[in-house]
């Protein structure tokens, strides 16, 4: 029996490998166009399109005086350059690049001769179709126009690439041109232009007097700041504040401590731990009557102590030694207060004073910060100043710190079009994007191919009829059929199946044909094939029979069962075709002895088999899917869609709860035998 299937939810499916080399041998035509067309573009990029060559040249870079040139805001600020030779390279390469430079070899070569570079047809057909677009968007003010020597110079410089080696001190200069000859004169008129501009832009006579006026007004700053700082520290008697600021904390820490033990002294009980407190609020408060009244006072409370095991209060030492040790705690007692309020009050005084020491101490760091920062200035312009001693005689005599290492020499090979890249790539490109869209093509297409397809969607798979099998080769997938419907067909009584499909030209009458042949041939039964498709009638034109009576004759004319049957040209099989047309096929199946006329069929009949409407079309198939006592499904291979099958088994199962399954009708065989072995 069929699970039940669960509407039209969506699903997911494995994706195995024998799957796959379905699609790609399905689908080979579709990814052939892709790696044709891929494999022509790239053709068409390699042959149309003109050679570019690489002319390249290389500049060697030296330090000197190029990083003298630093501007009297950048020296006054104390700013000294990271990477002077990263900044140097630079320097050079915007001075390489410039649109003045390039201008003046535009002017030395001649505007036509940049003009005048070789083009294919297709580039000529790119670059009128470029001018124009360029054209209409100036005329409507959206760029800006430029002359012909603009256009020349903007290209010039997009086709110049120079890249800088921090490491090695070397400027590599690389120009593109279709033209090899072309590309050697660019450089050589461009690099003599470049030393001359480099000489120009680094001549700089007056560059050892502004370092010695500089070098001069930071030594006068430096010794200025020198003198400041001995005169504040006179002024405020301060020679070490550090070693003052220790001390001080250190004091108001002691001072903290005695307050804090202040509060647990007890005068009545003298203790070791009493005694320690007092030493420690007696140095805090500068106050030594405290240590020596409690001295007193233990050793009065000892001589207390030894009289009291003699004597009594009557006795009058006894009585007078305990009036003073009295008087002496009240005494202590007032002199821990006021030693309490003297060191309190010291504490203050400590704290102010700590605040205005750790000020003047701020400020003397700061002038000594001040102070090695002029320092430092004084000793960076002294050096430029000797080096701009040296490097200006260098001026004079025009002596350049670059030269051209390597002059200017041309690639044999072209860097663009790289054909064999090309052709390589586009044949990956062409055959992966062919894959792809292949496989999201089937993906969208969703139609039922395997029977895992069925499967998945709870439908039970009954056996699968190529598009390659003809004759005896049919009986294979006919004896599966047999196999899975065997326990459903009663040899005694009779039994009705039903044959549908879920639209029009799935095969559901060849298939109905074929099993209905081989249970007459090969099972023995008396088999009874009923054309029930009164839209199509596709089995009574195959058999001969569009003008004889058949189902609508029985059914409406009420004819008897002998005169609509014919017996077909194999023995056991017998057929009953359509019958005459009628304008409303539906109506002929709500007669009023409907099912006890198809019941008196299978009392005649070992099976009756039903070649009826696609399901998901016509009403009329719940008709003969009531009475029947199975019904199969036909889903054409590679064609029906998932979906459509679906909605198909959803409709019958509303009417017959004995739907049995589907037939995989139309399977085509894509993958070849030689690969299919090893899948």
């Amino acid at each position: 029996m069929a699970k039940k299937v669960r509407g039209l939810s969506s699903y997911s499916e494995a994706i195995s490998l024998k799957k796959i080399f379905h699609v790609l041998f399905k689908r080979k035509v579709l990814i052939l166009v892709f790696l044709t067309g891929s494999v022509l573009v790239a053709l068409a990029m390699s042959y149309l399109f003109s050679p570019v060559y690489e002319t390249d040249a290389g500049i060697f870079v030296r330090m000197g005086r190029e990083t003298l040139n630093l501007p009297a805001s950048v020296i006054r600020s104390e700013m000294v350059v990271a990477d002077p030779v990263m900044t140097q390279l630079n320097n050079e390469v915007n001075l390489l690049s410039s649109e003045k430079l390039i201008k003046q070899v535009v002017e030395r070569l001649g505007l036509e001769y940049f003009l005048s570079e070789p083009e294919t047809l297709s580039e000529k057909f790119i670059h009128s179709s470029i001018r124009l677009g360029r054209w209409l968007l100036e005329t409507t003010g959206l760029l800006y126009p430029l002359d012909r020597k603009e256009k020349v110079i903007v290209k010039l410089r997009k086709n110049l690439e120079i890249v800088p080696e921090n490491d090695s001190r070397m400027i590599t200069v690389h120009f593109f041109s279709k033209n090899p000859e072309q590309g050697v004169k660019f450089l050589n008129t461009l690099l003599p232009l470049y030393l001359d501009a480099h000489l120009e832009a680094y001549s700089y006579d007056n560059e050892s007097k502004l370092f010695y006026d500089e070098m001069h007004k930071a030594l006068e700053e430096w010794q200025r700041e020198i003198r400041d700082l001995e005169a504040y520290k006179q002024k405020w008697n301060i020679t070490a504040p550090e070693i003052e600021q220790k001390e001080l904390m250190s004091r108001i820490s002691d001072i903290e401590m005695a307050l804090k033990t202040a509060g647990s002294i007890n005068p009545e009980r003298m203790n070791k731990q009493t005694m320690n407190s007092l030493d420690i609020l007696s140095r805090a408060a500068e106050n030594p009557v405290l240590s020596s009244l409690a001295m007193k006072l233990i050793d009065m409370e000892v001589q207390r102590d030894a009289m009291s095991a003699q004597y009594t209060d009557e006795y009058k030492p006894y009585r007078d030694i305990k009036k003073k040790i009295s008087r002496l705690r009240k005494r202590l007692s007032s002199e821990i207060s006021n030693s309490g309020a003297v060191a309190r009050n010291m504490l203050e005084s400590l704290k102010e004073r700590l605040t205005l020491v750790s000020k003047k101490a701020d400020t003397i760091r700061k002038m000594n910060q001040e102070i090695d920062l002029k320092r430092k200035r004084y000793v960076f312009l002294l050096g430029k100043y000797e080096e701009s001693v040296m490097l200006q005689a260098m001026n004079h005599a025009k002596i350049a710190n670059v030269t051209v290492t390597e002059p200017p020499s041309v690639k044999p090979a072209p860097v663009t079009p790289k054909r064999m890249r090309n052709i390589l790539l586009g044949v990956v490109f062409g055959l992966f994007g062919g894959i792809w869209a292949a496989m999201i093509y089937e993906y969208l297409r969703r139609t039922i191919s395997f029977p895992e397809d069925l499967e998945s969607r709870g439908i039970p798979f009954l056996a699968s009829f190529s598009d390659q099998e003809t004759g005896a080769d049919m009986s294979v997938p006919c004896e599966g059929l047999y196999f899975a419907l065997k326990p459903e067909i009663k040899h005694s009584g009779g039994t009705a199946l039903m044959f549908t499909s879920a639209r029009h030209g799935e095969g559901t009458s060849t298939v109905a044909d074929m099993f209905a042949r081989y249970l007459a041939d090969n099972v023995g039964c008396r088999v009874l094939l009923v054309d029930a498709d009164l839209r199509t009638s596709a089995l009574t034109r195959r058999y001969g029979q569009e003008n004889m009576p058949g189902l609508r004759d029985m059914l409406v004319e009420q004819v008897d069962i002998e005169n609509v049957v014919r017996e077909s040209d194999q023995a056991g099989l017998y057929f009953m075709p359509a019958g005459g047309r009628v304008n409303r096929p539906g109506r002929v199946c709500h007669v009023a002895n409907f099912e006890d006329r198809i019941v008196d069929l299978t009392k005649k009949f070992d099976v009756v088999i039903f070649d009826t409407v696609p399901a998901a079309a016509y009403p009329d198939f719940a008709s003969f899917a009531g009475v029947a006592h199975g019904v199969v499904l036909v889903v054409e291979a590679e064609v029906t869609k998932a979906e459509v099958v679906e909605y198909a088994v959803v409709r019958i199962e509303k009417v017959c709860s004995r739907f049995l399954g589907a037939v995989i009708n139309k399977r085509r065989q894509f993958i070849p035998k030689a690969v299919y072995r090893y899948i």
